[in-house]
């Protein structure tokens, strides 16, 4: 019976380390921040914070309604770390690598720097197709 029992705690703290890893790099991913999140999912920031701070364990109800919001199953977002699963995968194509070593550093800048980043590749992008543009239309062909 003790034996089970410590099985079923250490179940227990490895899905809630999963749990709070997995809200950051998911919170991530859909450029948000917590205060957006927590809204998105009907708690207060300090309340979201505390998850994925791993300071609580959410309840099942909420942890429905998250793996719902990110759209991620249950037993995915309890028991795999998504940051390290992605990391790998990352890892495997050789030339990844650089894009591995982005996304490290870039899980790392705060909110505000993330949006600036992605402002500026936006505005990259929109110079870069400007520069291709042509003033002749290939695709009239009347005059041929």
């Amino acid at each position: 019976m003790r034996i089970e029992e410590n099985k079923c705690r250490r179940d227990m703290y490895q899905a809630h380390k999963y749990i709070s890893k997995n809200l950051r790099l998911l919170r991530y991913i859909k450029g948000l921040s917590q205060e957006q999140a927590a809204d998105m999912l009907h708690m207060s920031r300090s309340c979201y914070c505390t998850l994925e701070n791993g300071l609580k364990m959410p309840d099942i109800i909420t942890l429905y309604d998250i793996s719902t919001f990110y759209d991620i199953s249950l037993d995915y977002l309890l028991s795999f770390d998504i940051t390290e699963h992605m990391l790998s995968l990352l890892k495997r194509n050789k030339e990844a690598i650089e894009a591995h070593h982005f996304m490290e550093n870039y899980l790392k800048l705060s909110h505000g720097a993330r949006n600036q980043i992605r402002i500026k590749l936006e505005s990259l992008a929109d110079r870069d197709r400007s520069f291709n543009k042509f003033p002749w239309d290939y695709t009239n062909n009347e005059g041929v």
